[in-house]
């Protein structure tokens, strides 16, 4: 806590990152407090993703019903909060946050919501991320539209030229 009040007192803005699990999940709003109390510019609740370095928390990820209640408050508190706010490794988020603003008559555009407003696909959309070993991730660029398929074509005969990868990696598009 000192750090961090340190930090703004030199005017180095600070994003606090919480992972939310069945051990903290019925804390997000004081976290939330907590970090605009101290002073923080951001706020990011990450969602558990059990996978890589978090394979072994897979009894404190949260149940899909505790999910929804933990992203429905993000939309909610994010509405009031003074800190940039940004539920992250939560893909699901995007069908909530249209339920509840048109629940508010309330259109999600990019005008209206930045990036926020576009869908979950759109991350794999640009990325492909190659999940290595330890929980390395490396997210490429995806190329423009014309592209794509290429390079698609060349991460399959990479993947099928070096046995290595096969064995060593797993590819998904998120």
């Amino acid at each position: 806590m000192t750090g961090i009040r340190n930090l703004e007192k030199y005017g180095v803005g600070v994003q606090v990152n919480s992972t939310v699990t069945k051990m903290n999940n019925d804390m997000v709003d004081d976290l939330h407090d907590l970090s605009e109390d101290l002073g923080a510019a951001a706020f990011h609740p990450f969602l558990l993703v059990p996978t890589g370095r978090g394979e072994d928390l897979v009894d404190v990820e949260l149940t899909p019903d505790e999910y929804e209640e933990v992203l429905t408050w993000a939309f909610k508190r994010q509405e009031t909060s003074p800190m940039s706010f940004k539920p992250t490794d939560a893909p699901q988020y995007y069908r909530i946050m249209r339920q509840e603003a048109a629940k508010q008559g309330i259109k999600i555009t990019p005008q209206t919501h930045g990036m926020q407003a576009h869908d979950a696909r759109m991350p794999g959309r640009h990325h492909l991320r190659l999940h290595q070993p330890y929980g390395r991730r490396a997210a490429l660029r995806l190329l423009r539209h014309a592209a794509r398929q290429r390079w698609r074509d060349a991460v399959l005969e990479i993947w099928t030229e070096f046995p290595r990868f096969s064995t060593t990696c797993v590819i998904t598009t998120a």
